[in-house]
């Protein structure tokens, strides 16, 4: 069985957590093994996006994140990307979330323009652009 959650209240939850973003808040996208629940990243990220202020919207039961520039942000490092991190205009870390390609399993799925055709479809080359794309929560 799943879970199952009122409208009213998952409404409430929704506009908690967009609340809870706030203006500065960043999507960092890192390579590498993805560490406890809010613990330090073991590494730089790969890339990092500030998102728009407002952060996105609530739209068919999730909110859709925005992007503060929708051309992209600069790769900083080489790696493959495995799971990203959401914080606040702080610095603060609200939620981490396993990323994938296209066609994998990850909580996102990254679509990353551009790739060699031997390269895994996560890989992010420092220098590139990296776009947000559409990125939901429920």
């Amino acid at each position: 069985m799943t879970l199952a959650i009122a409208p009213a209240l998952q409404q409430a939850r929704l506009a908690a957590t967009l609340a809870a973003l706030g203006s500065g808040a960043r999507v960092r996208i890192h390579g590498g093994e993805r560490p406890i629940a809010g613990a330090d990243a073991p590494a730089p990220a790969l890339a990092e996006v500030p998102l728009a202020n407002p952060p996105g919207v609530i739209a068919g039961g999730k909110i859709v994140l925005a992007a503060a520039d929708p051309k992209g942000v600069l790769i900083a490092h080489t790696g493959q990307a495995a799971w990203a991190r959401i914080v606040d205009g702080a610095g603060q870390w609200l939620l981490d979330c396993d990323v994938s390609g296209p066609a994998g399993a990850g909580d996102w799925q990254l679509a990353i323009d551009g790739l060699p055709a031997d390269a895994p479809p996560t890989q992010m080359y420092e220098g590139g652009t990296f776009t947000l794309g559409t990125v939901t929560l429920a």
